[in-house]
């Protein structure tokens, strides 16, 4: 009997244990596990893609285009579409949230006409006060942000390998318009050509390449008078566009010459070639006199 009930009870402190480990394994959260909906929202987190495009909007506001590949500005959604889209879903919220203070990050999937939204809150940042006629008011100094994913191409094929052998596809990649607006109820003021004019006014500087490795690109512009800030001049936007080179060069040396030492100078110039975030090749072509300050029998 004590040998049946020492069992019993066994088991049930081992199913115990075992429903203890479980609910462990299975917790929703883990400081040493990402959970699923940053994995699932912010697998990419802001300004990680090769190719970011800035645009300052009035009232100090943002937009981000961010790319995987440059051709993508050629192949996008309806950007404007998205934002419409977003905006509609945002506007039961947008009103309740305009003016609490708390800075928020809205991070947005677009299945079809039915957004899923995450709203990350920060009110852990500092909060600012001023005074308004007299009267203690909450300033808000930092801007809420809403980033919305999306796919895109970029033209090109990929190669792509089988038991039938090679085939040809084309491949999307990820893609993200990110606002930042001074309160998430701003959304709702865009005009409904804002994205677009944006996109316009790069592809204007940006040309499509035809590999299916894209540089890194970054160009900042003030959308109130359609230029470019950063970088000072378009043909910069590419960090590693492949490009060739064609530069003058000229060296001064010493070198040991039939045991004594002459000096030389090398004059001509330098082919530069490749990519400059990758590899970058050189070929010189030189003309190099040597001159020796002294005479003897061996020169």
């Amino acid at each position: 009997m004590r040998s049946l009930l020492f069992s019993a009870l066994l088991c049930i402190a081992t199913n115990a244990m075992s429903q203890i480990n479980m609910g462990g394994y299975y917790s929703t959260y883990d400081n040493t596990v990402t959970n699923y909906s940053e994995t699932r929202f912010n697998g990419t987190k802001p300004g990680a893609l090769k190719c970011n495009f800035h645009f300052w909007l009035p009232q100090q506001n943002r937009l981000v285009l961010e790319l995987w590949h440059v051709n993508q500005l050629y192949h996008l959604p309806n950007v404007d579409s998205l934002v419409q889209v977003t905006a509609k879903a945002l506007y039961q919220l947008s009103d309740s949230l305009k003016a609490d203070g708390v800075v928020r990050r809205f991070d947005v999937i677009l299945n079809g006409d039915k957004p899923i939204i995450r709203v990350v809150e920060h009110k852990h940042l500092p909060k600012q006060y001023t005074f308004v006629k007299g009267d203690l008011a909450q300033l808000k100094m930092d801007q809420d942000t809403i980033r919305i994913q999306f796919t895109a191409g970029t033209g090109l094929q990929v190669k792509y390998m089988d038991n039938s052998g090679a085939t040809y596809k084309q491949q999307l990649y990820p893609g993200y318009v990110m606002l930042l607006v001074n309160n998430v109820a701003d959304i709702q003021q865009l005009p409904e050509t804002a994205v677009q004019q944006c996109v316009t006014r790069v592809q204007q500087d940006v040309k499509p390449i035809t590999k299916n490795w894209s540089s890194n690109a970054f160009a900042s512009y003030n959308m109130k008078t359609g230029q470019i800030i950063a970088p000072y001049k378009a043909k910069y936007i590419f960090s590693g566009r492949e490009q060739k080179t064609l530069a003058p060069n000229v060296y001064v040396g010493m070198q040991a010459v039939r045991g004594s030492f002459a000096t030389s100078v090398a004059l001509g110039y330098r082919l530069g070639y490749g990519n400059e975030s990758i590899k970058k090749q050189y070929v010189y072509a030189m003309w190099e006199p040597m001159f020796f300050f002294s005479r003897d029998a061996s020169n």
